[in-house]
Parts: C-alpha cells; sequence; structure tokens
C-alpha cells in the first residue's frame, strides 16, 4: 500500500502571473544579486533585512527566476523545523509562469527529523529544503546521491545566515565548496548579521566572502510605509508563575517551549490576570483598535473571549481542531475562516487565537498585538510580532503597538524580549557611542538588580558586600554572546548571554578565556558542537577549580556563565571577546555622598540635591537602578555613613582558638592553596607576572619554552623545601610540567642540568656541544623511546638540539613536524616536513609525513601524490602503503586498496591492522567468507586486536549470521566497553533478530555512554514506535 509523502513531490508551476507583488527594496535586492550573479561564477554574500522586510520572499523569488529556472538545483538549510516550514510555504506559493518562465514543474525534498529523510536524496531533486543536523549526520548521502550528480550547478541557501559560523554549518559549507569549485553561489539570509564579538565577525565574514549583498534597516522600511512603527508596552501582571515550576518544568519548557500543563492552567484561569488583559484593551480601545491576542492555550482563549464579550466587545477566538467550549462539536477550518472574514471586513475588535495565526494569513488591519504567552523562541516571537507588523503602504497601519504581558518568573527562563529582538536588529545599523553607553548602562542595572534583591533581603549576610567601596561593586567589563542551545527534541534556540566581570575575578577570566582552546583539546572535545549536561557539569567544575579557587568570592560569579562560555567556544570554536566598561567611573555613587559630607549639606539640601540627581534629564540613574529610587537613595546613604563613621561590621563572636605561629613561608603552594586559598592565588598570580615579557609570554626560567597559555606550566620551588627551601617570591620560578618533573627535589639545577636530563646523558655537560657521531644516535634514540609515551612537547625540545647541532639532517625536522602534527599544529607541521624536504630531497619519510599531514586536512588527491614519491625513495616502507590504501578507500577504489594492503603485508607481514583494513575492503566488496579469514589472521597476531572483532561483527551481520556477529561485538565490548558505536550496531542487529528487549538495552546503552549520540537515538525511536 503507497501513501503520500508530503515532504517531497512535484509542484506543478501555475501558467499564470504571480499575485504576490514585490516591494521596491526588494526588486533592489534582487537587482544586486543580479548584478553579482553575472560577474561570478563563485559568491557568498548576505541579503540583510529586518523582522517583517520579507527575507524569505525575495530570496526565493530570486532563486527561482535565476537558479531553479535555468535547471540548477537549490540546497536550502535552516536549524529550526518551523523555518523549514516556512521556506516550502514560500516555494509552493511562489511557482507561476511569470516567475519561472521555462521550468514546468519542481521536484522538491525536505529533510529532518520531523520530515524525509538524507537516505532518500534523489539526484533529480531540484530543491532540497533541509535541517543542518540532519546534513551533517548524513552528508555522505547528499554528496553521492546529489552533489556528485550535479556538481558546479548548485546553489547553497542559509536562513539565518549568523549561525554559519558554527562548525556544523562550516564543515557542510566546506563539503560543498570543495565539490562545486568552478561554480558555487551561496546566499545568506539574516536580520543580524554583526551583532556579536569581532572575533566571530571576522569568521562570518571568512564564511561569507562578498560580504552584504543588500541592506536595508528597519527604520528605512517604517519611513517608506512598508512597515509600521513598533511600539513597544509591557503590562507587569505581579502574578508569581513559579509557585509550582520544579527543574524538570524549567527543562521541559526549555525543550519544548511549552509552560507544563498545570503551570499553564493556572496562568489561563488566573481570574485577575484575564480581567488586566480585558481591562487594559477597554481601557486603550480608541489607541489600540483591532487587536489580535496571542493565548496561552485553548482555555485561556475561552476564557478570555467570554470576559470580552461580557464587557460588550465584539470579540472571537480561533484554534485548531478543537471542540468548543459550550457545545462540545470540534470546531472545523470552515468556521475559523468565517471568523477571519469577520475580523478582516472589521466586525470583529478582537481575535484571540492559539498559535495558528503566527503565519501565512493576511490580516493587513491588525492594529495591536497582546502577547499574553510567553516563548524561547525567536522566530515564534517574530512571528508574532510580524502579524501587526504591515505598514500603511501595505495597506496596513503607521504604528502597531506591540503589548507584552509578563508575569514573574524569578529570572528562570530564558524567555524572548521582543523589544530587545527588534533593538539587535537595529543595532546592525545603529552603532552610535550613545548605544554603547546605553547598553553599559543596562548591563551594570542587571547586576545592582540582583545584589539590591540580596541587600533587602534580611536573611541574607550583606555585610562584606556593604563594605566594598561602591566602584568595586560596578563590573569593570562583559563577555557578551549569542549561543544556541538544544532542546531534547534536538530543536534550537538562541539565547543571549551576558557575563559580567568584576575586577576580583578578572584574571580569572582571562586565564580561562586563554585556556579554552586547551581545555578541550585535553578533554577530547575539539569536535564537539553541543555539549549535554554531564559534559558541561564536569567541565564548569574543572574550570571552577582551575582557574577561580583563591578569588574572593564577595561578589563572586556565576557558574552558568562559566557553562554559556563553554557552550560558546564548543558551538563556534572562537574565544568570547572581553568588551571593558569605559564608562564604569561614572557609576560611582560614592562621588554623590562626598559631595553631600564636604558641603556638609542638611536634610533638606541632602534631599533636593538627590531629586536633582535623580531627576535629571537623560539620567542614567533610573536607568542603572531600574526606576528603584529606593535602592538609589539606599545606596548615597550607605556610603555617606562609610565616609561619616566608618565600616561596620556585625559582632559575631564564637569560642577562639589559639592555633600555635608558624611564618607562611614554611607551608608548602599546596598548604597555603588549602588553609589560604587568597593568600595562594595571590602568590600564583605574581610568580606568574614576574615570568612574562612585553608581547605577554610566559616563559620557563631553564629553557627557551614560551607560552601564552599557563596551562603546561607549573610553579615550582628554585631550592626545595626539602633542602631548606621557603615559599618565598624569590625562591619560586615558572617551568613546564615535564621540566618540572626532571628536577624533582634537585638543588642546584640549572639550564645544563636539564638538558644532561632530557637526553640522558651520563657525560659531563660540556660535551653537550660535541657534533660526534654518538651524540647524533643518542639524539635520535631519545626522540623514539619518547614516541612510546606520546611525548610530543620533549620529541620538540629534544628535535630543536638535533637541528642546531645537525642543520643538515632531515631525520630532525621529519621528526619535530610528527610531533607538532600530533599536537595538531598542522601548518607548523607543514613548514617543518618542506624544510626536511628542501634539505634532502630523497627523504621518503618527509615525504610519507606530508602526505599523512595533507589527508588529515582532506587533501587526498595532493595527499597520494607526496606518498607516492615517499614509495618511490623507499619501496620497502610498508606503513606508506597502508596509507595510500586509506586514500584509496575514501574514493571507494576497494580493489586498489586492497593492492595496497597486500604489498604492505609482502614487505612486513605481522601488522595486524593491514589485515583488517583489507578485511573492511573486502567486505565493501561483499567478498565475505574472504574478509573473515583475513581478521583470523589478524586475532593470530594479536588475540586483543580490538578492531577485528569489531569488523568481523559487521561482516557477519552483512551475512545475516546475527548470532556469531553479536558473539564478535560482545569480544569487543571486553576490549572497548566505552565505545557507544558498538552498542548501536549491536543493537540493530538484535533488532533484526526481532530480540527487541535485547535491542533496546544495547540502544539505552549507547545513549547512557553519549546521550546525543544521532544514530542510536533515531534507532531507539523507530525501535519503540514498533513496540507501541
Amino acid at each position: 500500500m503507497k501513501v503520500n509523502n508530503k515532504n517531497a513531490g512535484i509542484i506543478k508551476v501555475e501558467n499564470s502571473n504571480n499575485p504576490r507583488k514585490l516591494y521596491p527594496h526588494q526588486k533592489e535586492a534582487i537587482k544586486k544579486l543580479n548584478h553579482l550573479n553575472i560577474k561570478n561564477n563563485n559568491f557568498a554574500g548576505l541579503i540583510v533585512l529586518p523582522t517583517g522586510g520579507g527575507k524569505t520572499l525575495t530570496s526565493i523569488w530570486w532563486i527561482l527566476s535565476n537558479i531553479i529556472d535555468k535547471d540548477k538545483k537549490v540546497l536550502w538549510i535552516a536549524h529550526r523545523h518551523e523555518l523549514l516550514n516556512q521556506a516550502f510555504r514560500a516555494l509552493k506559493e511562489n511557482c507561476y509562469s511569470n516567475v519561472l518562465r521555462n521550468k514546468k514543474e519542481i521536484k522538491y525534498r525536505i529533510i529532518s527529523g520531523m520530515h524525509d529523510r538524507t537516505v532518500d536524496i534523489d539526484e533529480k531533486d531540484d530543491f532540497i529544503i533541509a535541517s543542518k543536523d540532519s546534513l551533517s549526520y548524513g552528508i555522505d548521502y547528499l554528496l553521492n546521491n546529489w552533489i556528485n550528480k550535479n556538481k558546479n550547478n548548485i546553489c547553497l541557501v542559509i536562513d539565518e545566515a549568523h549561525h554559519a559560523t558554527a562548525k556544523s554549518y562550516r564543515r557542510i559549507i566546506d563539503e560543498l565548496k570543495d565539490e562545486n569549485s568552478k561554480s558555487f553561489k551561496m546566499i545568506g539570509l539574516t536580520a543580524t548579521p554583526f551583532r556579536t564579538s569581532e572575533s566571530e565577525n571576522k569568521l562570518l565574514k571568512k564564511v561569507f566572502e562578498n560580504d552584504i549583498i543588500y541592506e536595508i534597516s528597519l527604520k528605512d522600511l517604517i519611513a517608506k510605509g512598508i512597515l509600521a512603527e513598533p511600539i513597544f508596552e509591557e503590562l507587569n501582571t505581579k502574578i508569581n508563575a513559579t509557585n509550582q515550576l520544579t527543574d524538570r518544568d524549567i527543562k521541559a519548557i526549555e525543550a519544548f517551549d511549552s509552560i507544563p500543563e498545570d503551570v499553564a492552567r493556572e496562568i489561563a484561569e488566573n481570574k485577575k490576570r484575564n480581567n488586566l488583559i480585558v481591562n487594559h484593551y477597554i481601557k486603550n480601545k480608541e489607541k489600540y483598535g483591532q487587536v489580535l491576542i496571542f493565548a496561552i492555550n485553548i482555555n485561556h482563549a475561552i476564557a478570555l473571549n467570554s470576559l470580552f464579550k461580557a464587557k460588550g466587545i465584539a470579540s472571537d477566538y480561533i484554534v485548531s481542531s478543537i471542540k468548543d467550549g459550550v457545545t462540545k462539536v470540534t470546531i472545523s477550518n470552515e468556521e475559523n475562516a468565517m471568523k477571519l472574514k469577520e475580523y478582516k471586513n472589521g466586525n470583529l475588535d478582537v481575535l484571540i487565537n492559539v498559535n495558528i495565526l503566527t503565519e501565512g494569513t493576511d490580516l493587513p488591519n491588525i492594529q495591536t498585538v497582546f502577547l499574553t504567552r510567553p516563548t524561547i523562541s525567536s522566530t515564534l516571537m517574530t512571528q508574532m510580532i510580524g502579524r501587526g507588523l504591515r505598514g500603511t503602504r501595505a495597506g496596513g497601519t503607521e504604528k502597531a503597538y506591540i503589548v507584552s504581558f509578563i508575569d514573574d518568573w524569578k529570572g528562570r527562563i530564558a524567555w524572548v524580549n521582543p523589544k530587545k529582538l527588534i533593538d539587535d536588529e537595529e543595532a546592525v545599523f545603529v552603532d552610535k557611542e550613545y548605544n554603547k553607553i546605553e547598553k553599559e548602562t543596562k548591563l551594570i542595572a542587571i547586576s545592582k538588580i540582583e545584589e539590591f534583591a540580596k541587600i533587602m533581603d534580611d536573611t541574607v549576610d550583606t555585610g562584606e558586600l556593604k563594605s566594598l567601596n561602591f566602584i568595586e561593586r560596578i563590573p569593570i567589563g562583559v563577555y557578551s554572546f549569542l549561543v544556541t542551545v538544544k532542546t531534547e527534541e534536538e530543536e534550537e534556540y538562541t539565547k543571549s548571554c551576558n557575563v559580567l566581570v568584576y575586577d576580583d575575578f578578572k584574571i580569572a577570566y582571562e586565564d580561562f578565556v586563554d585556556n579554552l582552546d586547551i581545555i578541550f583539546q585535553e578533554k577530547h572535545l575539539e569536535d564537539k558542537e553541543f555539549l549535554d549536561d554531564d559534559q558541561l557539569e564536569s567541565l564548569s567544575s574543572y574550570v571552577e577549580k582551575e582557574f577561580f579557587e583563591g578569588y574572593s568570592k564577595i561578589i563572586g560569579y556565576d557558574r552558568n556563565d562559566i557553562k554559556d562560555m563553554l557552550r560558546y567556544y564548543a558551538l563556534k570554536g572562537v574565544k568570547p571577546e572581553f568588551l571593558k566598561f569605559k564608562e564604569r567611573e561614572k557609576y560611582d555613587i560614592s562621588k554623590l555622598a562626598h559631595y553631600i559630607v564636604d558641603n556638609d549639606l542638611g536634610i533638606k539640601a541632602e534631599k533636593e540635591y538627590i531629586y536633582e540627581e535623580w531627576n535629571k534629564p537623560n539620567s542614567f540613574w533610573k536607568t542603572m537602578f531600574s526606576h528603584n529610587e529606593e535602592y538609589f537613595i539606599n545606596e548615597i546613604q550607605l556610603e555617606r555613613n562609610k565616609i561619616i563613621y566608618g565600616i561596620f561590621n556585625k559582632n559575631d563572636k564564637k569560642p577562639e582558638i589559639m592555633y600555635e605561629k608558624t611564618n607562611i613561608e614554611k607551608l608548602s603552594l599546596s598548604q597555603i592553596r588549602k588553609e589560604y586559598p587568597i593568600i595562594w592565588r595571590n602568590i600564583v598570580n605574581e610568580v606568574f607576572e614576574k615570568s612574562i615579557d612585553e608581547q605577554g609570554y610566559y616563559h620557563s626560567a631553564l629553557s627557551d619554552y614560551k607560552s601564552k597559555s599557563k596551562k603546561n606550566l607549573q610553579i615550582d620551588h628554585i631550592k626545595p623545601m626539602s633542602k631548606g627551601g621557603l615559599t618565598t617570591i624569590d625562591n619560586l620560578q615558572v617551568l613546564t610540567r615535564e621540566e618540572n618533573q626532571l628536577k624533582r627535589d634537585k638543588y642546584p639545577y640549572t639550564r645544563k642540568h636539564l638538558l644532561k636530563d632530557k637526553i640522558g646523558f651520563q657525560k659531563n655537560t660540556d660535551n653537550l656541544e660535541n657534533k660526534n657521531e654518538e651524540f647524533y644516535y643518542k639524539l635520535r634514540n631519545e626522540i623514539q623511546k619518547l614516541y612510546d609515551n606520546n611525548n610530543y612537547e620533549e620529541i620538540i625540545e629534544i628535535s630543536k638540539i638535533g637541528i642546531k647541532n645537525f642543520p643538515n639532517e632531515g631525520f630532525f625536522y621529519t621528526n619535530l613536524g610528527i610531533a607538532l602534527l600530533n599536537l595538531n599544529e598542522l601548518d607548523e607541521a607543514e613548514k617543518y616536513f618542506d624544510k626536511a624536504i628542501k634539505i634532502d630531497n630523497k627523504y621518503a619519510d618527509a615525504y610519507l609525513e606530508k602526505g599523512k599531514l595533507l589527508k588529515y586536512k582532506n587533501m587526498y588527491e595532493k595527499a597520494l601524490t607526496f606518498i607516492d614519491k615517499s614509495i618511490k625513495l623507499n619501496p620497502k616502507n610498508y606503513e606508506a602503503y597502508i596509507f595510500k590504501g586509506n586514500i584509496h578507500i575514501y574514493y571507494r577504489e576497494y580493489e586498489k586498496a586492497i593492492q595496497c594492503c597486500n604489498k604492505s603485508i609482502n614487505i612486513f607481514d605481522e601488522n595486524p591492522y593491514t589485515y583488517v583494513q583489507k578485511g573492511a575492503c573486502l567486505r565493501y566488496l561483499r567478498k565475505y567468507k574472504e574478509a573473515l579469514k583475513q581478521y583470523e589472521i589478524a586475532f593470530k597476531l594479536d588475540e586483543n586486536y580490538a578492531e577485528a572483532y569489531f569488523q568481523k561483527a559487521l561482516t557477519l551481520d552483512a551475512m545475516r549470521s546475527y548470532k556469531e556477529a553479536i558473539e564478535n561485538y560482545e569480544e569487543y565490548i571486553k576490549l572497548c566497553p566505552d565505545d557507544p558505536a558498538v552498542y548501536n550496531n549491536a543493537g540493530y542487529t538484535l533488532y533484526k533478530m526481532k530480540k527487541y528487549d535485547d535491542a533496546l538495552n544495547y540502544y539505552n546503552k549507547a545513549l547512557e555512554i553519549d546521550p546525543k549520540y544521532k544514530i542510536a537515538i533515531s534507532n531507539r525511536q523507530d525501535l519503540l514506535k514498533k513496540l507501541k
């Protein structure tokens, strides 16, 4: 039985004119695109239009006329399901013959976790609309089924293009560029391109090399009458929405943008709140005109409608597929359409809806939008605001009132603020100093509101906080950035983060941010784009201990801020930038207190002075104290009392213990850290400051090692405490970790002693400079030993000694390059491989290592050239044939890969990896029995060779020998119990054996190890559906 798949099909082009008309700014954008398209086979640029400006329509119109109509292909990517649906609506609604003059039909496909699959992509698909996560996961299907068959014939569109700096987007873009080098066009759509850090802006400009193709501001579209001027109003309902809110509820809200049923019921049925909404409209009916209300749920819509009608307001509500509150009869689409018609004709003043009028319906006469439901989705908020933004030229109104009804969520949910959403867009076009100062003031105000809450709470001891000078309680700057947070349903929403930094934690944040790359490398998270809860918890705990311990916590920091900064680095791969508050000094309220005291103002004069300061035109005090005059006066009085009476501390007398006195210098650093963390932190900072140069590099006291990061550095006692040394600044020095291990408690210990220990020479250190044969082989042997422990830093040091003493030996340049390659310093490694080849153009190992490096850079053809050169110079290097085989496997040239394996085996037949690689190739060729023989040879060489069990299991599964496949997976699990892939694969094999309970256990185990393991999530969901 066949059914309709609405996520793929053919759109027949309507042989008539498109009823939609483009506005002048949209025509201008298309003109700019045409100009760029004519001049360039390759381009990548941005179309920047504000909310309501018609980004999607503009781009669809141009793409249909200039790409699809020319028989080329389109890939449209977005990061949210609702954006995919929005793009498809625009596509199907604009397929008319005046737009598409040649094309008679369009084959489309929508791909995401809720739509079609990447495996179903067809080379004949004209227009693919896809989520970036589905493409990331199924990139091979996209490449093999579509891109490789439509090369140099593709246009890529990225919706919400400011997200394109994320690692997953960049990988997809790079794949497309590599495969379409002769002709590749990329258009990014956004309202807010450059609103984050300078480093991220540079990254965005690197992705979109042609920068902005066309832009117009919200202000310009309002001036032209295309958009109405948005006027934002807020009403605080004073309803506490968190009475029943649990941590699980908060996670549910973040995951599904849905308020828990019991909380929603409490809000929806709150008579005080509903009356406030209705009475506010009645009071402002003349100003607001026709209003569209977005309600929380169906019951809320019904309750509001009853109240409006009871007070004589022409009102109705529309929802999808529900029963009427009175008759219990389902409300049909026809009834909804009838109510919409009544509203359009002006017969209704108020139309209430539940998520049904966010898109697609033409309602030009909306004057006001009431937002009585909050949302964490910026896309949904944009859609709700957009319903009221049609200007006079577009048949709408001159002004649009956006009225938000704000409940008290105690700051526990990051709801989207409609005004901030529009302000962020305008910030792209308006970058005046005033705006920066205003933003600075608002951010400082946030810190003061939180602080005031503490001071006014009698249960919190704020004595130390009050004792600080007021200026110390003002943050010195902010890390301001946006992060994308994933929900449990793999949906994404954007979170705006402002991490306020106080003077006490300046160094802690600097060190933390400086070491972000090293933290991710050490934890093997470089390729991770989204961190799960466990990873965030573990990382933030590590960061706190490593970087924040030992600083004064009077003001403190928020661990959630650390998590957000970790999220940002994972997502973007760039470090957040620190924005210093330049106007900080003017917020020092103690200056007002000094004026009062110095001028001996009496009570009346003081009151008048404070009143004048508070009510000055354009005064920043109101913004700073969030219009809370009580807090403003309280702070002035606190500072005045400090000046007159000094600082008062509470008298908390407790039994006293008289400890024996000792000089702190006699304690070790670890003892000081435990007992006196603030003193310890001051000592550590001072020692590091002593070792830093003008360029910001920290230097080892015993070698040429230098780094801008402290990560590989330790503080050491010059004279060990075991030999009478003290913990004083002049007896402390900075060494690398390895140097510290070599030194231990030796004293005296100099640079020569270090070199002696590094190369294990037992002769007098004066002989180190002798360029004799013994010294040469000693260096080589030491390098070979260091590989056993992956000690790449030491290999670099020894190789540099080798280069200094034997500058014409390619061996040392090559091994320095190998060490750098293993430390992921690819560009530096390549320089040393090139130097080795230049010094000795017949040094085979240098060509091989350069080939490996190029393979890691995905430059396979070039890699093959260097590996072939290595083989020509040294045809007896079995490893070269293995790597050549890897490249053939990448190109799916399995026969050639097998030939390489055979040549490698002929040279050296005791490497189990070669046989496993050959077995894998035979499996791809469906020569299963021959593949099994290769795994058995590998087992004879190493009975615990895990990869052989894994590949054997895959082969047995392909042969449908499921029971034996499971046995081999279980052997692999004994050797590698933390690999989620094996549990997923075993689960799928058990699924095929119809052992569904066992399969579910394996999928669960895979997700215990990696909760974000997509294929296991998908397989588990399929299984659960089947069980239902």
